[in-house]
């Protein structure tokens, strides 16, 4: 296999991982608000972060035994997988925070938690712009678009605009899942994924159990009672999507990375529907495919500001060769 083919082969298997983590989030949302029937926030984000933790250890050990690589420790953490690990599990322990909070408001449903949490790709060019990166102008046209489409789905029965507690909630929480994208941008190449992972799954569990346990204190009946929930978000959502996501980083670009990411607030509505029950009014629905349609513009600007790229080296290149 050539270099290239390995690429594109790549490229391939971090465009699935992607796509898979983007259906399992969708239907995420279903179980976290089936969570909340008898957990709150901070009891939902504990348990099912330790439950993905701990899926990942029998994980790395498997992976390790197949390994051509020196065979590690499962706890044996570079510097880079250890303080990577930290920060990404308290961007994602904060942003689950949010959103959970969010869900089990009265106000927001799991697609339109789904809708709104998915601006977070519009979000992440705006934030590397302020961090110095520049941005294609189309970036901003999308936002301004996003914004039109929240102004939609947060407007009251009597057609003002009606943002709820619930729906800030969320908001905040893509802000913050924005962060946990660039985070993992920065360590995901210099880590093992599977480890960055499990290290970021304990992380944000530690930020949430000392809240659960002070605030909320659940008994045994309420953790049973929405155990089948927390498996799902443990093993599924945390476990295989986030690990999936850290490594697909490695091989997506970033482009192609947030596009499929972003198809988690189609799965999401899709959720909502079929085991929920949901169903959104039609601004509502207007609002959500503005937000995708801004969501699908912000990656477009980055795929044509790629290709225009390539087009300037390839002329460069042309033009050096003319002048030989």
């Amino acid at each position: 296999m050539t270099k290239k083919e390995g690429q594109v082969k790549n490229r391939g298997l971090g465009a699935c991982l992607m796509l898979t983590a983007a259906v399992i989030w969708g239907f995420a949302f279903s179980f976290q608000d089936r969570a909340g029937a008898t957990l709150d926030t901070f009891g939902i984000n504990a348990l099912r972060f330790l439950i993905g933790g701990l899926v990942l250890i029998p994980v790395i050990y498997l992976f390790d035994r197949r390994a051509t690589a020196p065979k590690r420790a499962v706890f044996a953490l570079t510097r880079t997988e250890l303080v990577g690990g930290i920060f990404c599990g308290l961007a994602i322990g904060i942003a689950s925070c949010f959103q959970q909070a969010g869900i089990l408001g009265a106000d927001t449903g799991a697609g339109d938690a789904a809708f709104i949490t998915a601006l977070y790709v519009v979000m992440v060019p705006l934030i590397s712009r302020l961090l110095g990166r520049r941005q294609p102008a189309l970036v901003f046209v999308s936002a301004l678009i996003a914004v039109v489409g929240f102004y939609f789905m947060t407007m009251a029965d009597g057609g003002g605009f009606a943002p709820s507690v619930s729906d800030l909630f969320v908001l905040a929480s893509a802000f913050v899942y924005s962060i946990h994208i660039l985070v993992i941008d920065f360590y995901s190449p210099k880590s093992d994924g599977v480890r960055l992972s499990m290290v970021q799954f304990f992380t944000a569990s530690l930020f949430s159990m000392p809240m659960m346990l002070f605030f909320e204190r659940p008994t045994v009946t309420d953790v049973c009672a929405a155990l089948p929930s927390l498996l799902y978000l443990g093993v599924f959502s945390c476990g295989v999507a986030y690990t999936f996501q850290v490594v697909g980083q490695k091989y997506a670009s970033p482009a192609a990375a947030s596009m499929l990411l972003s198809l988690e607030s189609v799965f999401g509505a899709i959720g909502g529907a079929l085991l929920l029950g949901e169903r959104m009014s039609d601004m509502q629905i207007l609002g959500a495919a503005i937000v995708f349609s801004a969501i699908l513009l912000s990656q477009f600007a980055d795929v044509l500001t790629a290709k225009c790229r390539r087009r300037g080296r390839e002329n460069k290149r042309c033009h050096k060769r003319r002048s030989l």
